[in-house]
């Protein structure tokens, strides 16, 4: 009967025991969970570890916890604050993104600019070649314009018409002048003045008692009619 007492009485301390650490236990996770709870900050601020911290310049404080930097700038090494990115030499910035230099375009301060007869795509990642309209059918450098005097244009390029080359700066034609041993302009070469014939301004007239052939490159001896 008293073995049966005692056995009951440990067995009744050990529930209490056991429902002392259970209850222990609870509160501990009670207070590691509270502890755990996030601070929130305010709109333009951002959790600095523990403290709330003014957004950086050049940043965007989102959730009042953390914040990103805008485009062009990234996170210094600490963390606390944004930079601005810096690309290569041969790179280009594309949003926050140094981009490898795209073909024919030249690249400086993060920026890339197209060269010659070439012009930014509509979305401004590429170089594409320039089509001029109509009405202004010769590209110079990266600007359409008239086609020049005394010239033919076509694909965004002019050359001259005969007995016309090219200016020193590319820029219009001026008339074609033959040296006085190759007095005569034929098409666009210098040549000899043909026989029986006088030379001037680049052209030639053919002697009395002849005319020029009919290819207008030499002068033949004219015939008298019948009669």
């Amino acid at each position: 009967m008293k073995l049966k007492q005692i056995m009951t009485t440990a067995l009744m301390v050990t529930t209490v025991l056991v429902g002392v650490e259970s209850f222990a236990a609870t509160q501990t996770k009670t207070n590691v969970e509270a502890n755990k709870t996030t601070t929130t900050c305010k709109s333009n601020q951002w959790l600095d570890g523990k403290t709330c911290t003014k957004c950086p310049k050049y940043g965007v404080c989102k959730n009042g916890t953390s914040f990103s930097c805008v485009l062009g700038y990234k996170k210094k090494a600490d963390k606390k604050g944004c930079e601005a990115i810096t690309c290569a030499a041969n790179q280009w910035l594309d949003g926050s993104a140094c981009m490898p230099c795209p073909s024919n375009a030249v690249c400086k301060n993060n920026k890339f600019s197209c060269t010659g007869e070439y012009k930014k795509s509509a979305d401004g990642t590429k170089c594409t070649k320039e089509k001029c309209p109509t009405d202004k059918p010769w590209l110079d450098g990266n600007t359409c314009k008239a086609c020049p005097a005394n010239a033919t244009c076509k694909d965004d390029r002019f050359t001259c018409n005969d007995g016309y080359k090219k200016s020193t700066d590319k820029t219009k034609c001026t008339k074609e002048k033959c040296p006085t041993d190759k007095p005569w302009l034929d098409g666009k070469t210098c040549k000899a003045c043909p026989a029986n014939a006088t030379c001037k301004d680049d052209t030639f007239v053919c002697n009395d008692g002849y005319k020029k052939s009919a290819d207008k490159t030499k002068c033949t001896k004219e015939k008298c009619p019948a009669g």
